[in-house]
Formats: C-alpha cells, structure tokens, sequence
C-alpha cells in the first residue's frame, strides 16, 4: 500500500509504508511510476501535511518541467 500526491496533471510522487518511493508521470500508454527510495522522507512529509499531521512548510521534490 501507497499513499500517492498528484501535482496537477504532470507529476505525481508516492510513498509506502516500507520506506519505498518515487515518482510518477504521465505516457501516452498511462502512468510511468521510477522508484526513488531517497525522496521517502520528503513525500511522507507532503503527505502528513495534507492530511493536516504537519505544519505546513516547503518542502524539496526533483521536478521535471515540459
């Protein structure tokens, strides 16, 4: 099980319970999901900020702009 963070349309991060991670984007063929276990902290601060178990606050996600 995952807890995923869409951003928009072209962009979307995960992280599981286990410490794995990584990052999604759209094909033409549907979601393309890289694991990318070093941005774990990173998401599961995103999402305990959206679930309202965090301060609000900026926090650091590779971007890939199109």
């Amino acid at each position: 099980e995952v807890r995923v963070v869409y951003v928009g349309l072209g962009q979307a991060y995960f992280v599981g319970s286990q410490g794995q991670a990584g990052i999604g984007r759209p094909a033409a063929t549907g979601w393309i999901w890289k694991t990318d276990d070093a941005i774990a902290p990173h998401v599961q601060e995103v999402v305990e900020m959206l679930q309202s178990k965090a301060k609000p606050k900026f926090v650091a996600l590779p971007v890939d702009l199109r």
